[in-house]
């Protein structure tokens, strides 16, 4: 069986692993397995050419999304993926249970994994076509990734201040939402969120009963009912409590579509509109849907891997 390894050697966790290591144990299990330094969307277009039967992937959430969203836009069939989290947040390999595992236990267990389909959304905008395998969201979530820019080196100070202009700056952003009910929903969201995965970002845990192969996606709204409240609500957030406060919404949908006021919007961590893209201003709509099972995680059975 052929592998491929990809091992963003920038993650936070990449010291604790060498591609040596983890290509030594594929070996050992008899994966015809090679690895390809990628520095680049282009570079790993290029390692993801022909990637085989199994695609390991060793880094963050943002290493898997680009893995996912480049066999994804391949025509032909998108090969498993093996995850081992070296970031500092893991909301993907978090979900699929892999807490607890070291990198050489999730390694040497792909020889009986287990298979678990993992859902991804994708949101059809101005953009044109994004997938998305944490969530989209419109408001104060956004506003505070576009502060604070997670792919620039990080940094306590900018945290704090990304934080403190999001809540002091921010509005509720008026939203209707199509796709709920027969009748459009008309909401002043502080946060709309539609999730796949339980925690998203820095480990928010914005809604713990989403589940990336359950083949829906959670819709997450906070609506904006004062400044009083905004403090409020982040408490919640920050306790991981946001589900008991009165003006949350949530349930879950399989597609919608959301006309807001064209401020900035986040899937995962990429924030549209970016640097190198027009400002856009004016009332804007996006289209989301799940795609069940659009890939397949390996992860270790409880008899293949000590943990």
């Amino acid at each position: 069986m052929r592998a491929t390894l990809i091992h963003n050697g920038l993650a936070g966790g990449a010291k604790h692993v060498t591609p040596e290591v983890i290509l030594e144990a594929l070996h050992g299990l008899g994966f015809d397995a090679e690895y390809h330094v990628t520095h680049s969307e282009k570079d790993l277009a290029t390692a993801l050419e022909h990637p085989g039967d199994l695609v390991v992937v060793a880094g963050g959430d943002g290493t898997v999304r680009a893995v996912a969203c480049t066999i994804l836009n391949r025509p032909d069939k998108a090969p498993a993926l093996a995850l081992i989290p070296l970031g500092t947040s893991n909301n993907i390999a978090r979900s699929m249970g892999l807490t607890g595992y070291s990198p050489l236990d999730i390694a040497r267990s792909l020889s009986t994994p287990r298979r678990i389909p993992f859902d991804v959304g994708l949101a059809r905008g101005p953009w044109g076509e994004r997938l998305f395998l944490e969530s989209f969201g419109i408001g104060m979530l956004a506003d505070l990734l576009d502060r604070y820019d997670p792919d620039a080196p990080k940094s306590v100070l900018r945290g704090v201040a990304a934080i403190t202009g999001a809540t002091l700056l921010r509005h509720a952003v008026p939203c209707q939402i199509e796709g709920l009910s027969e009748t459009p929903l008309n909401a002043d969201c502080l946060i709309l969120e539609v999730v796949n995965t339980p925690t998203i970002s820095n480990g928010v845990r914005l809604a713990p009963e989403a589940s990336p192969s359950s083949g829906v996606l959670q819709l997450v709204i906070v609506e904006g009912i004062g400044a009083g409240s905004v403090a409020a609500d982040l408490v919640a957030l920050a306790a991981g409590q946001l589900e008991r406060r009165k003006n949350v919404i949530s349930q879950p949908v399989t597609h919608l579509r959301i006309v807001w006021d064209g401020t900035p919007v986040h899937l995962d961590a990429e924030i549209w509109p970016s640097e190198d893209t027009a400002p856009r201003f004016g009332e804007s709509a996006v289209e989301i849907e799940v795609r069940p099972g659009a890939l397949e995680i390996w992860v270790p059975t409880s008899d293949s891997a000590v943990k």
